[in-house]
């Protein structure tokens, strides 16, 4: 029973690879550890994925004779790739103990309405399993979930709160609660998918022949077609059928009926007929996280007759010391097999610490790879390759790039990026443009400099001056100009052509605003006046109304005209909404202050959460209760670290310098879709379907009186 793992660290080992079992079942969707310490020590691990535990296979795991595994020899990608994990987990519940202490059970099991009880006698002879199944009565809600329960003795353990936290991080898909005793913390789901779905048996590629030997041996039973059918790019059974053929095999033969020969002649045709999986075809965190800084490289590796893609990345986020986390097929590793690899410099050896070069920062460390060869227990050292790619020369790689400053971009590549996105997202402004683009890792803007915006910008001229964009590919606010013509009608019996022809046409295109009955008016505040034109877009469709400050607030206009109007709506006994859209800086924060202030000083009470304007304080609601309503929608500090938005360095001679955030993020940094249905949500909060119907029950109703008076008086 090899863990790699000293007894401090047990705990840590057991909770991980539960988790990473539970993590490769089918539609899992929540997880939750609990660790309870009293007269002992119990680990529990509930999960509602597919398939449940049955006895059998309980079986075929407890038989210490073999290294047993559900994957059952398959080369894919999995968290789990030792198969022999829930042996050490519970061989460790029994081996902690000593004989006059230990429980009856150390391990229980609940699965599909049964509890598998597992107790273990140790002899000369080996290890026996005695099982003791009961059937349970559980609620319906309760028959789907899987828990495995351990026992251990009263002994010092780490906590394995900071696996799980990185655990969670990298699979966003599922739900991970964390219960430790009175603490507790949950990782909620962020991604609507998860990031793989391992359900064949991989490319042939990945094997070599005594792979697939052994992998025939396990589908003994299976036909071949069916057999051939597992692996990618024979899935298909018409293409399947025509493999079997060139190599001579009858469709409907069992594999246990290929002698030697013919198995061997059927893994030839099949790695004949297909070539090597591409590593841009392999799945990467790249696809689900953003940061500001973020380097990948992919790869093949040739080693004993297997031709293996793999993908390593490497992120940095903002940090106030240095933290180096290591993963491997979206789990994270205990041993850190990176960290122990080392490179022979001029300087002497360096190892990953060095090359980081020692900044205050977290770099994850992630490879992707369906054929991995362990040289240590618990996953903690891999074998290097033979030929092809090196993973060290890869990290190599990727560190140093994740560091560059300088301004280096392929041009070619971000002007096929930026016609992509303008086909995704419609217009948007150029600073718009510049953060997809680094989102792509085509340009770095955290250095706040100009130069990465210029170039983008001179990228758009030039692919519109070109054709390839048309002109209104990039939306400006900044210029306003009256297209009406100047010329009109001359002749008196055109005017009255064209008056007439108004009038009939009138009841038909008459048209009530559509607020005109809603109890509740949203008007849009945004500080971002280069965003307008977007804003707009979403608010024309409901008719909101956008206001643009240019950064800080005309008084004279708010006085005059904005206020008056909010005045007026208030007397109506409607609640205004006011929802607010700016960047997550300083200035941000302090231009909603004070507007707040301005309000307060005109209506005397506006509802808002003094986190909207002071997000260091908790939630509360201030003034609850009042018609005049404020709301910041975007952009918020949880937005940014949600979204892993890239931030920018702030202004330190700024009289307000984190006085309210200590970075800058630019609200053009969330994804515009994103941002769009943000407003949107915010507009839906406020309509009322049943003042939508009286609107257009008054409509239909004043156009069809309309048009009679309009023919009465043609005819009188």
């Amino acid at each position: 029973m090899l863990t790699g793992c000293s007894p401090n660290e047990f705990i840590i080992f057991i909770v991980k690879e539960c988790v990473d079992n539970a993590l490769d079942k089918k539609n899992v969707k929540s997880i939750d550890v609990q660790i309870r310490t009293g007269d002992n020590i119990t680990v529990s691990i509930t999960d509602d994925g597919y398939p449940p535990i049955s006895r059998e296979t309980l079986m075929k795991l407890l038989d210490f004779e073999k290294a047993p595994s559900t994957k059952r020899g398959f080369k894919r990608i999995s968290r789990g790739v030792q198969g022999n994990a829930f042996q050490c987990c519970a061989g460790l519940s029994y081996a902690l103990w000593n004989d006059r202490e230990r429980p009856e059970h150390t391990v229980e099991i609940q699965s599909n309405g049964y509890l598998h009880k597992i107790a273990f006698k140790v002899t000369e002879e080996g290890v026996s399993v005695l099982l003791n199944t009961e059937e349970l009565r559980l609620a319906s809600d309760m028959q789907n979930l899987t828990k495995v329960h351990f026992v251990l003795p009263l002994h010092a353990y780490d906590s394995p709160l900071y696996v799980v936290s990185w655990i969670a991080f990298l699979n966003q898909h599922v739900t991970i609660t964390y219960r430790e005793n009175d603490f507790e913390e949950k990782f909620e789901s962020r991604w609507k998918s998860p990031p793989f779905i391992s359900e064949d048996a991989g490319d042939i590629h990945w094997y070599n022949y005594a792979d697939f030997q052994s992998l025939a041996r396990e589908f003994k039973g299976m036909t071949v077609l069916s057999f051939v059918t597992m692996f990618k790019r024979f899935k298909h059974r018409g293409y399947g059928g025509k493999v079997l053929q060139l190599a001579g095999i009858p469709q409907g033969m069992r594999i246990s009926e290929l002698d030697q020969s013919a198995l061997n002649r059927l893994f030839e045709t099949m790695k004949s007929t297909s070539k090597p999986l591409s590593p841009r075809r392999l799945p990467s965190l790249g696809d689900f996280l953003r940061t500001k800084r973020y380097r990948v490289k992919r790869g093949l590796i040739e080693k004993n007759g297997r031709v293996v893609p793999f993908v390593l990345e490497v992120f940095s986020f903002p940090s106030e010391e240095l933290h180096i986390i290591e993963a491997i097929n979206f789990t994270a590793s205990i041993h850190r097999p990176f960290t122990q690899w080392a490179w022979n410099t001029r300087k002497g050896k360096k190892d990953l610490r060095d090359l980081i070069g020692g900044r205050n920062e977290i770099v994850l460390v992630h490879l992707v790879c369906p054929n991995l060869t362990w040289l240590a227990p618990s996953k903690g050292q891999i074998e290097e390759v033979e030929k092809g790619a090196s993973f060290k020369e890869s990290l190599i790689s990727a560190i140093e790039g994740l560091h560059k400053k300088t301004l280096k971009c392929n041009r070619s590549k971000l002007r096929e990026f930026l016609v992509k996105v303008y086909e995704k997202y419609g217009p948007l402004n150029a600073r718009q443009y510049a953060y997809q683009a680094e989102k792509e890792g085509l340009i770095d803007t955290s250095q706040g400099k100009a130069g990465p915006f210029n170039f983008v910008n001179e990228v758009l001229v030039e692919l519109r001056k070109e054709g390839i964009l048309p002109w209104e590919a990039v939306l400006d606010s900044s210029r306003e100009f009256d297209d009406s013509p100047i010329k009109g009608l001359d002749s008196a019996e055109e005017i009255f052509k064209q008056k007439m022809e108004e009038l009939m046409n009138y009841p038909a295109n008459l048209h009530l605003p559509l607020w005109q009955y809603q109890p509740k008016i949203p008007i849009i505040f945004t500080e971002k006046e280069g965003l307008l034109p977007y804003f707009n877009r979403t608010a024309a469709k409901w008719e909101v109304r956008v206001y643009p400050h240019k950064g800080q607030f005309g008084l004279g206009h708010l006085h005059n005209i904005v206020f008056p109007w909010i005045k007026k709506l208030l007397e109506e006994e409607r609640e205004v909404h006011i929802l607010y859209l700016g960047d997550c800086d300083d200035e941000g924060f302090q231009i909603p202050l004070k507007l707040i202030q301005e309000l307060e000083s005109y209506f005397g009470f506006v509802e808002y959460d003094q986190r909207d304007l002071y997000p260091r304080l908790s939630h509360g609601i201030i003034n609850q209760g009042s018609p005049l309503k404020f709301k910041r929608i975007a952009l918020l500090p949880d937005q940014v670290k949600k979204y892993n938005l890239s931030v920018l360095q702030i202004n330190p001679k700024s009289t307000i310098a984190r006085k309210f955030v200590d970075y800058k993020c630019e609200l053009e940094a969330l994804d515009p879709l994103l941002l769009s249905k943000l407003i949107e949500e915010e507009i839906q909060k406020c309509w009322d379907e049943k003042a939508e119907l009286m609107r257009k029950q008054r409509e239909d109703g004043i156009k069809s009186e309309l048009l009679k008076h309009i023919k009465e008086s043609i005819n009188y």
